[in-house]
């Protein structure tokens, strides 16, 4: 979180330091970075955002969280797998194959190019 802030902050610095400076307009906040105390503002300002940021992604892990355990994916069909009668994953054999020459060959170092043009 503070990096994000200490990004905030130096940008804001580095505009002021222009000949002629350069200065933000935030108009929700009504907050012009060359007015006195924009730098304390900017900052509670970024904290809010960060935490908002940290907020909702917490708010989305959760609920993928929950869609798994419930046997509920969100990804396309997935090469080498089919889903069975119960909406589970299970191995498709023809098509693991595939995944696992591409594993395979990754791990031996192949380019995704290289891997590209064997499967074609």
């Amino acid at each position: 979180m503070a990096d994000c802030i200490v990004d905030c902050i130096k940008i804001e610095r580095d505009l002021k330091k222009l000949n002629p400076p350069v200065g933000v307009f935030f108009e929700t906040e009504n907050l012009f970075t060359l007015g006195e105390d924009s730098e304390v503002m900017l900052s509670i300002m970024a904290m809010m955002v960060q935490e908002e940021s940290h907020t909702k992604s917490e708010i989305m892990n959760a609920s993928i969280e929950m869609r798994f355990r419930r046997g509920i994916f969100l990804t396309p069909a997935l090469l080498g797998y089919d889903k069975d009668e119960n909406r589970m994953l299970v191995i498709n054999e023809d098509e693991a194959k595939i995944v696992r020459l591409i594993f395979y060959m990754y791990l031996y170092g192949y380019t995704c190019q290289e891997i590209a043009d064997t499967l074609i």
